[in-house]
């Protein structure tokens, strides 16, 4: 008997639990833009800042899902655009309010759909009309820790998508996202710390992929167990440490190689979005 993959076996889970009112995710989400806390300021330089700005977009109300979408400008007049996005907010099976839940889990790793994925979209296009930028006309590089990066793999994982938003870089920390396969032009780094077991829900631990890059960093030393290691700001932590422009992480040194002076550096301007499901 043929075994189920971990994406049918997930669809199965959705399925079932929709008949038992569990897993409802069909009403659009309301879109709500709030003045960011710092607008303007020096735009992220390294993947510890990527992780950052990861965990200042996850400061956000219980019954809301706060990403920042960040433009880029470099002193030549290029301009790029970064996504953050946070991860798991709350892990009830009845779809609640703050739209980061398990109901959007457990639909992206199938493959199913998902209202953060036109969400996210809505916000990145006000923000890029705000700037006078016409939408997929510069580059955009998504970030995610765990869930957050599964829906950024997710968005670019979908070639059409990935082709109107302009997506060049998906950098995802803690995330399950081996098995997402990216079109030909988009790069993608997908960092974890090794007994992280979120990192490796998707029982597949190797992309066999050319333009997808994966690193393992080293726990940290005061790490208490697997679950401890899964923190956003642990990842900052060993991001900052071990991930720098110093680094002789071969995957870190090429993502560096494509992303300095396009997306890293320069001076960025700030839009922060909340999502919310309808009451």
């Amino acid at each position: 008997m043929e075994l189920l993959s971990t994406e049918q076996q997930l669809t199965g889970i959705v399925t079932t639990g929709e008949v038992l009112g569990l897993f409802k995710d069909s009403n659009p989400l309301t879109v709500n833009q709030i003045p960011s806390r710092v607008p303007t300021g020096a735009g992220p330089t390294d993947l510890g800042g990527l992780v950052d700005d990861i965990n200042v977009a996850g400061k956000s109300p219980a019954d809301r899902e706060r990403i920042l979408v960040r433009h880029v400008q470099q002193p030549d007049g290029t301009g790029a655009w970064i996504v953050s996005i946070p991860g798991t907010a709350q892990w009830s099976p009845v779809s609640q309010e703050n739209p980061a839940d398990l109901t959007a889990n457990l639909r992206l790793m199938a493959g199913m759909s998902s209202t953060l994925k036109p969400a996210v979209q809505q916000a990145l296009s006000s923000a890029q009309r705000q700037a006078g930028v016409q939408p997929g006309s510069e580059p955009v590089m998504l970030t995610g820790h765990s869930q957050g990066g599964i829906l950024a793999a997710s968005m670019a994982h979908d070639p059409q998508l990935a082709k109107e938003l302009n997506i060049r870089e998906v950098v995802t920390f803690a995330a399950p996202v081996t098995g997402m396969a990216l079109p030909a032009q988009v790069n993608g780094l997908d960092v974890g710390i090794n007994g992280d077991v979120v990192h490796h829900a998707d029982n597949q631990d190797t992309a066999d992929r050319i333009n997808q890059a994966q690193i393992s960093c080293a726990a940290p030393a005061d790490a208490a167990n697997n679950f401890a290691t899964h923190n956003s700001h642990g990842y900052a932590e060993r991001a900052h440490a071990l991930l720098g422009h110093d680094t002789d992480v071969i995957a870190a040194q090429d993502f560096y190689r494509r992303a300095d002076g396009v997306f890293l550096g320069g001076t960025a301007t700030t839009y922060t979005f909340e999502l919310q499901r309808p009451s």
